[in-house]
């Protein structure tokens, strides 16, 4: 965990919430195991918007969910919604990082 709070809270200050994003699609959390997370990162100096662009990856985009997407939806609605969640995902943790 002390390797993501080195990535995350390093680095261009554009890069992090894109980083947040997409490394939380790899990784497989709970909802409920993701809140003890986020405070670290927090009280370790982790931008809130990269925070929380992290928890709501966290909930919304995990290769878990795709596969049990692929049983009602084609590829390409999954890779659409994928992408779309990502981008605003991304879009809200540089506007929350701008704002706070």
């Amino acid at each position: 965990m002390t390797k993501s709070i080195k990535i995350l809270g390093t680095g261009c200050a554009k890069c992090q919430s894109m980083i947040g994003v997409v490394k939380d699609v790899i990784s497989e959390n709970s909802i409920a195991g993701i809140i003890p997370v986020i405070q670290v990162f927090v009280a370790k100096g982790v931008p809130l918007g990269t925070a929380i662009a992290f928890m709501m990856a966290t909930v919304g985009l995990s290769i878990p969910e795709a596969t049990l997407l692929k049983k009602v939806m084609a590829w390409q609605m999954i890779a659409i919604y994928f992408g779309t969640t990502t981008f605003f995902m991304i879009l809200l943790g540089y506007l929350f990082n701008l704002i706070l």
